[in-house]
């Protein structure tokens, strides 16, 4: 009878030992996992953001605001029908041709996926110019580049050369990312881009007409 009466404590003993444990000591368990992982998780935020204020401060706002001018008369965020044509008509100037006719094309601002502009020109002058100019527009700002066939029509001393040619845009980023996302910083080819470009002809920002839409990032 003694010992039917100990089994009998033994049981409720474990029963209540796993009632209490299921109700109490359990959920209390997985909030203390769940406070270690939200502090692990303050942590890494706390480090990436130490990470991140550390390189802001070894930034240089004079050289942040050069390299994003540049970018901006490189690969400018909207469409730049305005500014292409002001450089083009300004090298072939100083080439001494006369820029007949320009137009997008097919129909009025024909955007492809790649974020290109399409355009067709027909100057006139001299071949020898015509060739500088070729060379030379690829060296301008906005980036232009030659595409498809060259027309070349003779008169007299003069050539009438109708070009098809590609201006590139780049539009900004929607989103920057949360407060704790790395600072991405400019690859290797990235650094030579920008000084390859910034050698490149373009005009002044003011002698160019609005081509809309926000040209500075940071500007507000």
């Amino acid at each position: 009878m003694k010992n039917r009466k100990s089994s009998l404590i033994f049981s409720l003993s474990l029963i209540i030992l796993a009632v209490v444990t299921w109700f109490f000591v359990w959920p209390r368990f997985n909030e203390l996992l769940e406070t270690k992982r939200n502090l692990d998780q303050e942590r890494t935020k706390l480090a990436s953001l130490k990470t991140k204020l550390s390189d802001l401060a070894s930034l240089n706002e004079f050289e942040l605001s050069q390299r994003n001018k540049i970018s901006l008369q490189a690969l400018p965020a909207g469409k730049n029908f305005f500014d292409v044509l002001a450089v083009l008509s300004k090298v072939a100037s100083d080439k001494g041709l006369l820029v007949e006719s320009f137009r997008v094309t097919p129909g009025e601002l024909s955007v492809t996926e790649e974020g290109k502009l399409a355009y067709k020109l027909t100057i006139i002058g001299s071949l020898d110019a015509v060739g500088d100019f070729l060379s030379e527009i690829e060296k301008t700002m906005p980036l232009v580049s030659p595409s498809g066939k060259v027309n070349l029509e003779l008169q007299d001393q003069n050539s009438n050369v109708e070009i098809s040619v590609e201006s590139y845009y780049l539009p900004l980023p929607k989103t920057l990312g949360t407060v704790d996302t790395p600072i991405q910083k400019l690859t290797a080819a990235e650094e030579k881009f920008l000084v390859v470009v910034s050698g490149f002809t373009s005009l002044p920002q003011e002698t160019l007409p609005p081509s809309g839409g926000k040209a500075n990032p940071f500007a507000f």
